[in-house]
C-alpha cells in the first residue's frame, strides 16, 4: 500500500470570524510541518464554518482503500462541550467528524472514510480530486476561543500490478495486440524492457 498527502489549496468560502495572520485561511493550516503560529480561530457562539478546496491528487494511481482527515486544534479559556469540528465535501453533502473538546495544547485529531459516504462505494480518484475540506469552530464560554492549526487529508491506496495492464503501447504497437516482441513469443516472456509480464 502507498499513501498520498493531500494539502488545502484555496479558500472557497470563509466563514470563520479570524486567522493569524489576517487574510487568507487556508495558508494557515495549509503546511506540511506544523506551525502553531498561524492559524484559523472562532470567537463566536454560533458554529461558523470555512470550506477549503485540496490539491488534485498527483502520484496516487490503482485502487484506494480509505481516506483520513487530520487537523491540528486546540482551545483556549475552558469551558466545556464540543467547539471543534472538521470533515470534508463530497457530491455536495458535507460529512463530519462530530463536534467535540480540543485539548488545551494542539492536538492532532482524525476521521477516515473507507468508502464514499455519498456514493456508498469505493472512492474514485476523481471523486479525490473533487473534494472540498471543512473547518468548523465555536466557543462555549464567553473567554473561550477554538484554534485550527493545519488540516490534510490522506489517500491510502493499492498500486496496480505490473505487467501487461500496465503496458499500454510497447514498440508503437498495444500489447493486446502483440505476437511477438524482439522475437520472442509474448507468453514465453518473463520480463521485457525490466517490465514484468
Amino acid at each position: 500500500m502507498a499513501v498520498e498527502t493531500i494539502t488545502v489549496v484555496s479558500d472557497i468560502s470563509k466563514g470563520i470570524p479570524a486567522s493569524m495572520p489576517s487574510g487568507t485561511h487556508y495558508t494557515c493550516l495549509d503546511e506540511s510541518t506544523l506551525n502553531t503560529l498561524d492559524y484559523v480561530y472562532g470567537t463566536w457562539a454560533e458554529w461558523t464554518t470555512d470550506y477549503y478546496g485540496v490539491a488534485d491528487h498527483s502520484v496516487g494511481s490503482g485502487t484506494i482503500n480509505k481516506i483520513t482527515m487530520y487537523g491540528v486544534f486546540s482551545q483556549y479559556g475552558g469551558g466545556g462541550g464540543a467547539h471543534c469540528n472538521f470533515g470534508i465535501k463530497t457530491g455536495g453533502t458535507d460529512y463530519m467528524n462530530g463536534g467535540f473538546q480540543a485539548s488545551s495544547s494542539p492536538t492532532l485529531y482524525s476521521k477516515e472514510w473507507s468508502i464514499n459516504p455519498k456514493t456508498g462505494v469505493a472512492w474514485t480518484w476523481d471523486d479525490i480530486d473533487a473534494l472540498q475540506a471543512i473547518v468548523s469552530l465555536s466557543r462555549v464560554a464567553s473567554s473561550q476561543y477554538s484554534f485550527c492549526y493545519q488540516i490534510y487529508i490522506q489517500v491510502d491506496y493499492t498500486e496496480a500490478a505490473e505487467g501487461w495492464t500496465n503496458i499500454a503501447k510497447f514498440s508503437g504497437a498495444t500489447a493486446a495486440d502483440l505476437a511477438k516482441v524482439l522475437g520472442i513469443a509474448v507468453a514465453d516472456c518473463s520480463k521485457i524492457s525490466g517490465v514484468a509480464v
